[in-house]
């Protein structure tokens, strides 16, 4: 009698094995203009390094943050995540977008060393973040030098752009106002003197 009780027991509990189960966890990136969309702005021959990004303590984690409808509350998925740490991503795709506008200039991240850069690129994000079925916002404030740190240009863009209801539709906004950004940064790096 104990044995089939223990029986009945151990397929009662098996059978609710699969109920418990945590989700597995969707990862995203944030993906680089298309060059068929991109027109370049400028055909100069430039050195151009971009600096860390710096992003606001509460998007500095691998959980992608969006917004509530109330523009208060934060939502923090735990199952929805960046493919890497977000500064370092965007330092990436602001480096890769910039080329596009930019096609005969070599752009890339600034490492620790000092390299003969004709401009430095710094951004810092306000916020970026976005509402489901409403939009996606990015806001951030960009500073250009010359490779002895003077500074150049200070702006700040605001960007938004419509959002849908998936993380998918998210990362694709964002990507695309990240692209915005870099527009906006190659086309007043044209009017600089280097």
């Amino acid at each position: 009698m104990r044995k089939i009780l223990i029986f009945c027991a151990f397929i009662a509990l098996s059978g609710c094995i699969g109920f418990g189960k945590t989700p597995n966890s969707e990862f995203y990136t944030l993906s680089s203009q298309s060059s068929d969309a991109t027109q370049a702005v400028s055909t100069r021959k430039l050195n151009i390094g971009i600096d860390e990004v710096n992003v606001p303590n509460y998007l500095s984690r691998a959980q992608i943050v969006t917004l509530d409808e109330d523009n208060v509350s934060l939502n923090i998925s735990e199952f929805n995540r960046w493919s890497a740490p977000l500064s370092g991503l965007l330092q990436r795709i602001i480096a890769d977008d910039l080329a596009l506008y930019l096609p005969n200039s070599m752009v890339k991240p600034q490492m620790y060393n000092q390299q003969d850069f004709n401009f430095v690129v710094s951004v810092e994000i306000n916020r970026m973040d976005g509402t489901w079925d409403k939009e996606a916002v990015l806001d951030a404030w960009w500073v250009i030098t010359d490779n002895n740190g003077k500074v150049l240009s200070t702006e700040r863009s605001i960007l938004k752009r419509p959002l849908g209801d998936t993380y998918t539709d998210y990362a694709k906004a964002q990507s695309a106002l990240v692209g915005e950004l870099c527009q906006a940064i190659a086309q007043k790096i044209a009017k600089l003197k280097s």
